[in-house]
């Protein structure tokens, strides 16, 4: 499900919605292409405006006032679909496998 935050300034709207995702600072900087200082400021103002301690009570609230929705599955196939203007998204990299092995000695222990 994809969620969107209505009647907020729109980088802050996309910071909560990506927040409420379950998404961290650092991989909301990522997607909005700014610092995590930048976010942290952006999440900072919605928790003040809200009256939050922290990313679940906003997220809580931000549902409570109506400001957060989940958009409909019908949108979500056409957007993905269709594609959207300007889309860009991070690249997302596989991680490295590290395997370790433990060597053995063959020397007898006499």
């Amino acid at each position: 499900m994809q969620l969107v935050c209505e009647n907020m300034p729109e980088r802050q709207g996309q910071a909560i919605a990506l927040a409420a995702q379950g998404n961290t600072q650092k991989m909301i900087a990522r997607i909005m292409n700014c610092s995590v200082d930048n976010v942290r400021n952006l999440l900072g103002s919605v928790y003040y405006k809200w009256h939050a301690a922290n990313v679940a009570s906003a997220v809580a609230e931000g549902f409570k006032r109506g400001h957060l929705k989940y958009l409909p599955a019908l949108f979500l196939c056409l957007v993905t679909a269709l594609g959207t203007a300007g889309e860009a998204r991070p690249v997302r990299r596989p991680f490295r496998q590290v395997v370790s092995a433990r060597v053995i000695s063959l020397r007898s222990i006499a």
